[in-house]
Formats: C-alpha cells, structure tokens, sequence
C-alpha cells in the first residue's frame, strides 16, 4: 500500500494547506483526496510535488504492506 504520511506532514511542518499545495504543484482535489485514501496517483503528479517541495520521492511517500 502507498502511504502519503511524510508528504501530509512535511505539509504541517512547513505550513502548506492542501490548497495552496494543489495551486503550487498543479493538483485537483480528486488528486488530493487520492493521496488522503492512500491511491496511486501518476508520476508525473508525484514529480511535480516534489519538485514544488525541493524533496526526493522518498519524502513524500513510503510503502506499507
């Protein structure tokens, strides 16, 4: 399972909401929510968090089985 917990809160830490992060990175909210129900979203979604961000794939997600 893809977890986005480490995204969720680096989000907290650097104090980014879901919407600035959507406006930042070129995210819908069907995005958003896909990420909050632990789904896959695409690669090119994913890299255009972490470029938003300044952070590795491994910053943002992690995987659980």
């Amino acid at each position: 399972m893809i977890d986005y917990k480490p995204m969720f809160k680096l989000m907290v830490e650097r104090h980014i909401s879901q919407v600035e992060l959507g406006r930042m990175a070129g995210l819908t909210k069907s995005e958003i929510s896909r990420m909050h129900c632990k789904k896959g979203i695409y690669s090119d979604t994913l890299e255009n968090i972490c470029k938003v961000l300044g952070v590795g794939i491994e910053d943002i997600m992690q995987f659980k089985e």
